[in-house]
Formats: structure tokens, C-alpha cells, sequence
């Protein structure tokens, strides 16, 4: 019953039927990449699109954008925020929900380094993190000989917030993935992009409401389990 889902699906479909506005599909881009991002990413490192994608800060570390990097001390690439969705918004950036799990080894012949690193990590985290973020990240990654850039990751990273919508989603379809085949394509971001399951152009949804009010009963349903399931797990 989210009425700005729905307002939200609408101005996707308006933006992305304008001029100079195009969503890459993963065989549409397959000239020039093996994935939609990567096809992105390559055109715009060749100068043949005027944006890079919206993509992870992480990601600026790839050698296309590296690469771009001019050796007389200009800077080949300018960072940008994601736009606000609506005019006097307070722009936020979102934490991307992906994770990666470390583990040891079991043949390993040095567990007390590897625990004592694994422990470092998290003791650490937020020192490790902002190390990387305003030296490594301002200063090598990108070409610090461009203020506006260093400005630019300062702004957003002083906008953070967390995203439980998505992140609720993610782990109701990917928990009910190996029992309900159309657990993954049923996210509501997912259904945007218009996936095997909700075919359709590109952010282009016309249906969001009807598509989304078939799958609420089942969604509850998954994400109550999914909480009854984090209460047996050891702590």
C-alpha cells in the first residue's frame, strides 16, 4: 500500500523513455562487456558515454577507470552524486548490501596469524575504514590533483544512511531461493528492472501495483519465518 513505490515506479518509466536516457542489459551491452556494468564502464573509459554508471566507490578502483588517469596531473574521471528524487530533498547515500565472509583455511599452518588479522579487522573496522576512505581513496585512487572530486567523497560520505528496505528483500529472496524459484526475481528492485520472472523494457514498469500487491501476503509470511529463524541460531 506504499503509495511512493508506486509514484516512484511511475517516474522511472518517464525518465527512462527521454532522450539520452538508456538502461544497459547485460545482451544489449555485450559487445563491449561480459555484464551490463562492465559494458558501461568500458564505453565510458573510451569516451563514448557521458556517464560512468551509478556504481560502488569501491569500484573506482578498476583499471578502466585507473587508466583514465592522465600522467600531466588532470584528473580523467569527475565523481557526482546520485541526484535527489525530488527537488529540496537532503541528498543520503546508501550502503550497499553486499558482504564478503572471510574464512580460514582448514590445511592452514598459520591459524594464530590468521585469527590475530581476523581479529584486528574487527577491532579495528572503523579506523581501517576511514584510513581507506580519506587517504587511500581521496588520494590514490582517484587523481587528488581535482579539489572537487576530494569535495565531492567528503559530501557523501558525511550523507550515509542504512537501506533495511532492500537489505529485508535481499534476504527473503535469497533465504527462500532454493524453494520458490521466483524468490530473487520477486524483490521490488528486481521487478523494476524488469527480470525473467516480471519481463518488461527496463525500468519501465507499468504493473508495479498490481505485481506487488500479489506478492505482500507471501512476503510477510517469509519475512516473519526468516525472523522466527534468527531466534534458533546461536548466539
Amino acid at each position: 500500500t506504499n503509495q511512493d513505490l508506486l509514484d516512484f515506479a511511475a517516474a522511472e518509466y518517464t525518465l527512462f523513455g527521454q532522450t539520452g536516457v538508456a538502461a544497459v542489459t547485460a545482451a544489449a551491452g555485450a559487445t563491449y562487456g561480459a555484464t551490463a556494468l562492465q559494458a558501461i564502464r568500458n564505453r565510458f573509459a573510451d569516451n563514448m558515454v557521458l556517464f560512468g554508471g551509478v556504481i560502488l566507490l569501491g569500484s573506482l578502483e578498476y583499471e578502466q577507470y585507473q587508466n583514465m588517469k592522465k600522467t600531466d596531473g588532470t584528473g580523467g574521471f569527475g565523481i557526482v552524486p546520485v541526484p535527489v528524487y525530488k527537488a529540496g530533498d537532503n541528498y543520503l547515500t546508501q550502503i550497499h548490501v553486499v558482504g564478503r565472509a572471510g574464512a580460514i583455511a582448514q590445511c592452514t599452518q598459520k591459524f594464530e596469524q590468521c585469527t590475530a588479522f581476523l581479529q584486528y579487522q574487527s577491532t579495528h573496522s572503523s579506523q581501517i575504514l576511514d584510513d581507506y576512505y580519506n587517504i587511500e581513496l581521496m588520494y590514490t585512487t582517484i587523481d587528488s590533483s581535482l579539489q572537487g572530486n576530494i569535495d565531492i567523497l567528503r559530501f557523501i560520505r558525511s550523507n550515509v544512511r542504512t537501506s533495511f528496505d532492500k537489505l529485508f528483500e535481499d534476504a527473503i529472496g535469497f533465504f527462500y531461493e532454493s524453494t520458490d524459484p521466483d524468490a530473487v526475481n520477486s524483490r521490488w528492485h528486481a521487478i523494476l528492472i524488469g527480470n525473467k520472472t516480471y519481463e518488461g523494457v527496463p525500468y519501465r514498469r507499468t504493473d508495479m501495483a498490481q505485481i506487488y500487491a500479489s506478492l505482500y501476503q507471501k512476503k510477510q509470511t517469509n519475512l516473519q519465518t526468516l525472523v522466527q529463524e534468527y531466534e534458533r541460531l546461536p548466539d
